[in-house]
């Protein structure tokens, strides 16, 4: 007599509420299942503390929509997602922003943001807007200013931010000076990490490829990061208040930006 043995069940890596999402829309079950896992893991790491968990795994579920854009990006239609009851991949995504920043002051401007974040990555990924991504590419050495704001977008930084107080029940009213401040600190931090990773997909955001090729510059950019954020956080709010990307203003004056 021969006994088959089951197969094992794989845990989920992800809460089981978000179990039934990303179905009949052309992924794998294999892919499906890796795209949630990401997705919690990105909102984890860039989220860990929330006090509203449903606005929390609303907030995964339109990182997983992100997750899909930045490797197929054909399979995502922004057009849809503006219209009246658009969905994408299964997700009424402007009703899914609305439910996140309910009750805050930014509604209007993150639905802006996530928009233009999946246009961007649709256009690296999907090659539906080949002009599009060209005039991005030659826009990020233009100049530095414009370079962090769209890394900014690209990246999702201020939206994260934003997203993190509102799954806190708090309305993330920073000024723009604010958002661009802790936008180019996290990119300074996050791109000293992800930069072989970058360089392996082919990415054209990464900031450390247009620091030029001196590694001690480099050393300076991520050091002036670190020191920045850690004296931030001993700081109160009115100290940094009103001083937009104070500490990379010294290092945009060097004359190093591009190599």
């Amino acid at each position: 007599m021969t006994t088959t043995m089951p197969a094992a069940v794989q845990p989920l890596g992800y809460p089981s509420e978000l179990d039934g999402d990303l179905r009949d829309c052309g992924l794998a079950e294999p892919e499906r299942r890796e795209i949630l896992t990401t997705a919690w893991e990105y909102t984890r790491c860039g989220i860990p503390e929330f006090t509203n968990r449903a606005k929390y795994l609303t907030f995964a579920r339109l990182t997983a929509l992100t997750t899909v854009a930045e490797y197929r990006g054909r399979l995502v239609d922004v057009e849809r997602m503006l219209r009246p009851g658009g969905r994408v991949l299964g997700y009424p995504v402007r009703e899914m922003l609305d439910s996140v920043f309910a009750g805050t002051s930014v509604g209007e401007s993150m639905t802006r943001e996530y928009a233009s974040c999946l246009l961007l990555m649709a256009a690296k990924t999907g090659g539906r807007h080949p002009v599009l991504h060209s005039r991005f590419t030659q826009a990020l050495a233009s100049s530095p200013e414009l370079y962090f704001r769209l890394r900014d977008c690209d990246a999702q930084v201020r939206l994260f931010i934003a997203a993190a107080v509102a799954c806190n029940d708090l309305d993330p009213s920073f000024t723009e000076a604010e958002y661009r401040a802790m936008s180019e600190l996290g990119m300074s931090l996050y791109d000293a990490i992800a930069y072989h990773k970058h360089r392996a997909e082919a990415e054209v955001c990464n900031l450390y490829a247009y620091c030029g090729p001196d590694l001690e510059f480099r050393k300076a950019v991520y050091g002036a990061a670190r020191s920045t954020l850690s004296t931030a956080i001993e700081m109160p709010r009115w100290a940094v208040s009103g001083c937009p990307g104070w500490w990379p203003s010294e290092i945009h004056a060097c004359g190093q930006w591009c190599s």
